[in-house]
């Protein structure tokens, strides 16, 4: 087989236009809202569910234990974000770029990724199994436990970031650098064909089979 140099994802710029700024209390789940700006904006527990976002920013927002199930966020911008807690299963992500952001314990499974960015956060627990990316570029961030079980992943990139455990059972990867991650632990390490690693991470690999296969190595 020849070795070769993954894919690159394929990133556009996010262009926003003028931005109002909207009450947001007056945001409501099902909503179609276009070209807004939320600054310091507490969305705790509320529902948005099936809420779409197109062109809109988000800066400095509390996302605690928010509802986002089936929401859609297009061509927009998350900065300074904290969500402890956040529900978005089924979610759709376009042409986003998320950045010194927190969030914790993530309930993303079987979303949707597309041209997204993502950099400078601090990530606990991302539940995102069953999940479709394509496109995407994390740097610079530390990320506790990263659950990809399920997912197909087309050209995703790591650049300087940590991953504590890295769950790919029953994914489908292609063109997946991970190169730029410092691993700690893999599981389901089967369905790490189709990534590209770097010489230290195979020794890795290499210990983390062999104690799952209890093998005596002397």
């Amino acid at each position: 087989m020849e070795n070769r140099e993954p894919k690159s994802p394929k990133i556009t710029a996010v262009r926003l236009g003028e931005l109002r700024r909207p009450d947001p209390r007056d945001v409501l789940d099902g909503d179609l809202r276009e070209g807004e700006q939320y600054v310091r904006a507490d969305f705790t527990d509320r529902d948005l569910t099936a809420t779409s976002f197109t062109g809109c920013e988000f800066e400095g927002v509390q996302l605690l234990g928010a509802d986002l199930r089936g929401a859609h966020f297009t061509g927009g911008r998350w900065n300074d974000v904290d969500a402890p807690v956040l529900r978005g299963p089924r979610t759709g992500w376009r042409n986003m770029i998320i950045e010194r952001s927190r969030i914790g314990s993530a309930e993303l499974y079987e979303s949707n990724w597309r041209d997204v960015t993502i950099s400078e956060c601090k990530l606990g627990f991302l539940n995102l199994r069953g999940s479709e990316w394509r496109d995407v570029i994390i740097t610079d961030s530390g990320i506790d436990e990263l659950d990809l079980g399920m997912s197909k992943i087309n050209r995703l990139t790591f650049r300087n970031c940590r991953i504590g455990t890295l769950d790919l059972t029953e994914a489908k990867l292609t063109d997946v650098d991970l190169r730029g991650a410092d691993l700690s632990t893999i599981n389901g390490l089967a369905g790490i064909a189709g990534a590209t690693i770097s010489e230290d991470q195979l020794m890795l690999m290499s210990r983390l089979l062999a104690r799952h296969l209890r093998l005596n190595v002397l």
